[in-house]
């Protein structure tokens, strides 16, 4: 299926991270298993993550005091050994690297024919778009088991050769496709055959999402 270039192409690329607190315990097992694989000797390891070590439990140590004298009714205790230690005891949050999320892809697309017969061009795009979005069942099988649906490669052409200024799509399924009949009012071509009157405009907006998951390589490749 060949249609026009959108007025505007975006692509958005985001790498998900979340946040968690890092207990000292679990800061010094880190920064041990860090410093072995850079090489440090065990020696060397040890005498790094033992006072990580020791000033975690202190800070827990004070924390679970504070806990405990709140829960007897001695409020702001927390806040009273960090004024008097001069510092706060804040929680140690680390941002952990997750996963990267799928590109999606939406396109708008206004198709206005000049005539019923172009209209019937029309029909073609959007039914083809719409068979093949969706499964089918798996034939000799009972009316529960379906066969995946088609997938989709997108390319941007100019010229009829592809356009590599603009990023790469790989292989996307269509995720969500609306289809609008008709623009500020509804109006039809006279009919030209029995399948009855063929709009004037049709539009469609389809939304792909892609199957692979992008990574470096990929933005090597022009993704």
């Amino acid at each position: 299926i060949a249609l026009y270039m959108p007025a505007q192409v975006q692509v958005t690329y985001s790498a998900r991270y979340e946040q968690f607190e890092i207990s000292g315990m679990a800061g010094a097992l880190g920064q041990a298993v860090g410093d072995m694989t850079a090489g440090a000797s065990l020696s060397d390891t040890y005498n790094k993550v033992i006072p990580m070590v020791t000033e975690g439990f202190q800070k827990q140590a004070l924390l679970k005091g504070a806990d405990l004298l709140d829960t007897i009714g001695i409020t702001g205790a927390r806040e009273a050994i960090e004024i008097g230690r001069a510092e706060v005891i804040a929680d140690r949050m680390q941002l952990a690297f997750k996963n990267v999320d799928r590109r999606s892809f939406q396109y708008a697309f206004k198709m206005i024919p000049r005539n019923s017969r172009e209209a019937d061009e029309v029909k073609k795009i959007v039914s083809a778009f719409k068979f093949n979005m969706m499964p089918e069942y798996k034939e000799g099988k009972q009316r529960d088991t379906l066969n995946y649906p088609a997938t989709f490669n997108i390319e941007y052409h100019y010229r009829g050769k592809e356009n590599t200024y603009l990023n790469r799509v790989s292989e996307c399924f269509l995720e969500n496709m609306t289809v609008t009949y008709g623009g500020d009012r509804y109006k039809t071509f006279d009919p030209h055959n029995a399948e009855g009157a063929p709009p004037v405009e049709t539009s469609i907006t389809l939304a792909f999402k892609e199957i692979e998951i992008m990574h470096r390589e990929k933005m090597k490749d022009g993704f």
